[in-house]
């Protein structure tokens, strides 16, 4: 409240008197900048603060997936449910450019970038929101090369997957599940506006956050003075996650006529099945948790190239796109003690997910988890402790089926839960291991079974 009085309506002026009181800086300094930025709106926002965050902010849940936060996604996402909660339509366009379980970016909101980096500001010296040029929106992004040169490069890339290293602390433990997997197809428009040197080379690559390598796909070269439609497809990284995904830019141009001028995105969207493997061998322990899930409960640790989950009562772990509907995840599975084993499918949360596996002696059951269980359907099956079992849960639509060790064992229809993560569950004290994770999941298309 002494903020807002002496900050007389300055949104620089009102967070620095929060920040200076000294008094949960954090929480209070958000919250008067978020009321200063509703009342100013952004031009009331100074770039020194807006800049450094680049559309980009990590929250701290148990979806991995929607903890990686875009703002202008997000923007969007809340503008449609404030019209859902209040009964209201939401205008055409707003629905179009909203695309939830898809990584779309449009640049069309003032200043948006989208968290698009550079890796060389020599070379590429400006990366910012543009007028100038854009396909059916208000804008793109701009990325200024200069005196570009043979040998000479710069990364333009997005991050769909981070890790403990790229932070300075640990005070609310975040997780992350990628926003992006092998399989799926990375499209964009890109319009080339050069202005001297040997024409500009766009190289496909994602990295690979295990080996920290750069996987180079198929050069492009882009006509220069129009819009240019580029694809690929993100390659399979056997196990480990990717954590960036972009072109290297690069020109052949001698010293004599270096390269110069500038590109514009404006559109970059990565859509289609996923289908992609979790090595353990390849994962790490960070925040708390292994990569790349978020545990509720239970002692979740890596050993021997597996996962070994330990509890005292139930316990759960998620990971996956937050908006996947059909999917079908196959992981081997050890139990070691106790009697309850199992995959976990559509997962809103800790209290909404299908359960499905050994649930007790010589039984299995598919388990419905609405604050509370229900199981579905229950079958005999002899299974025994210490022995490994392949798991596959095949969820398409309403239909569910459970195979283990390639028979089927359970069929069941529910339409409780549409959409939502997987992971692994336990209902009771006991202990597993897991390893060969395998998931095949899309937010609109039918996965092959």
């Amino acid at each position: 409240m002494l903020a807002l009085l002496y900050g007389e309506g300055d949104f620089s002026r009102t967070v620095e008197i929060a920040s200076m009181c000294g008094w949960d800086t954090d929480c209070n300094a958000g919250n008067v900048g978020t009321i200063l930025g509703v009342f100013g709106g952004l031009t009331g926002i100074p770039e020194h603060y807006r800049k450094p965050i680049n559309d980009f902010i990590v929250a701290s849940s148990v979806s991995g997936y929607l903890n990686l936060v875009d703002f202008p996604t997000f923007a969007k996402e809340l503008a449609l449910l404030g019209y859902r909660a209040n009964g209201e339509e939401p205008p055409k366009e707003l629905t179009d450019r909203t695309k939830q379980g898809e990584v779309y970016f449009d640049f069309d909101l003032p200043g948006s970038t989208h968290g698009f980096r550079t890796s060389n500001p020599f070379k590429t010296p400006a990366v910012r929101h543009s007028a100038k040029q854009a396909i059916d929106g208000r804008g793109s992004l701009e990325v200024v090369f200069d005196r570009l040169v043979e040998g000479d490069h710069s990364k333009i890339y997005w991050k769909p997957f981070y890790r403990r290293e790229e932070f300075n602390d640990e005070k609310y433990k975040p997780t992350f599940a990628p926003l992006a997997y092998s399989g799926q197809t990375v499209s964009a428009k890109i319009y080339m506006d050069q202005w001297e040197g040997e024409p500009i080379t766009l190289t496909p690559y994602v990295r690979n956050t295990f080996t920290k390598e750069e996987l180079r796909l198929n050069m492009a070269v882009p006509v220069n003075g129009e819009w240019n439609d580029l694809a690929f497809t993100l390659p399979d990284t056997e196990g480990a996650m990717i954590d960036e995904i972009g072109w290297i830019l690069e020109s052949p141009s001698p010293l004599s006529n270096r390269a110069i001028g500038r590109l514009f995105i404006g559109q970059f969207r990565i859509s289609g099945p996923a289908d992609y493997a979790i090595d353990f061998a390849k994962q790490a322990k960070e925040f708390g948790s292994i990569t790349p899930f978020s545990h509720h409960r239970g002692r979740w640790e890596l050993r021997d190239g597996a996962l070994r989950c330990t509890t005292d009562g139930d316990c759960s772990s998620y990971s996956g796109n937050y908006y996947a509907g059909n999917m079908v995840v196959e992981a081997l599975i050890k139990p070691m003690s106790g009697g309850s084993h199992g995959l976990i499918a559509r997962a809103k949360g800790i209290e909404r997910h299908y359960l499905a596996g050994f649930d007790g002696p010589g039984t299995v059951s598919f388990i419905r988890k609405d604050f509370g269980c229900k199981r579905l359907i229950s079958a005999k099956y002899d299974w025994e402790l210490g022995k490994e079992y392949r798991f596959k849960l095949v969820a398409l639509k309403d239909h569910f089926t459970l195979y283990i060790n390639g028979e089927s064992v359970l069929e069941c229809r529910d339409g409780a839960f549409a959409r939502g993560m997987f992971g692994f569950g336990c209902l009771e004290k006991g202990e597993n291991e897991i390893r060969e994770v395998r998931v095949q999941a899309s937010a609109g298309q039918v996965c092959k079974g």
